[in-house]
């Protein structure tokens, strides 16, 4: 989508980076709505609120509850950040730098909306998402790169294939090949025919000389 030439280009980095983050917080939103619900601290109107999202003590218990399913909304936008940097990014060794670009972005939003974070759950949860969405784009880049490079020489037998097609061509051939044979075949036939009339033709020429010369000497 963004790919462009090899130079350095801010704008471009900085709209790349811009464009995940926000992938990866909307998967997010969808998912805590989705799996989390009323469960959690709740915002206004029922939903969720941004707590769930930039506060550390959300993830306070992953043995089950409610702490399990927002490590399970972190697992689901990591794999939405794969997908968003196969689309964006699209080369597999800038995933890496990507994705730790947006956890680090996350590190300090979390920081400035509640301080620090201080659990090692919260810590575990974030670099379980960043291996995720590294590893997940840079798999999802290599497909398709190698999807648009062609390997061997299957599209250019194809389209000699379509230029000349393998059975009419043989076909072609025999059917042309046969039909000089068998004008060939014929007019060695007929030249054989007209040597043998013009054959015939002289001796009967040479045996009426014979007759006429021995009838004019015979005595009367």
């Amino acid at each position: 989508m963004f790919i462009g030439a090899a130079q350095w280009d801010p704008a471009l980095i900085v709209a790349q980076i811009a464009s995940v983050q926000c992938l990866y917080y909307a998967a997010f939103g969808a998912a805590a709505y989705l799996c989390v619900g009323a469960r959690a601290e709740l915002g206004a109107r029922g939903a969720p609120s941004v707590r769930v999202l930039f506060a550390a003590d959300a993830l306070t218990d992953l043995g089950g509850g409610v702490g399990l399913r927002i490590a399970f909304c972190y697992a689901l936008s990591a794999l939405a950040g794969a997908a968003a940097l196969a689309l964006v990014v699209e080369r597999a060794k800038k995933c890496l730098d990507f994705a730790a670009t947006l956890h680090l972005v996350h590190v300090l939003a979390c920081t400035f909306y509640a301080g620090l974070p201080r659990r090692l759950e919260w810590w575990a949860v974030l670099g379980g998402s960043l291996a995720i969405m590294a590893m997940g784009g840079e798999w999802l880049c290599i497909r398709r790169e190698m999807r648009d490079i062609p390997l061997g020489g299957g599209g250019a037998g194809r389209g000699r294939g379509a230029t000349v097609p393998t059975g009419e061509g043989r076909g072609g051939g025999a059917g042309s090949s046969g039909s000089s044979r068998g004008g060939a075949a014929s007019g060695a036939r007929g030249g054989d025919t007209s040597h043998g009339e013009a054959s015939r033709r002289d001796s009967r020429r040479g045996l009426l000389k014979f007759l006429g010369a021995n009838g004019s000497s015979a005595p009367v």
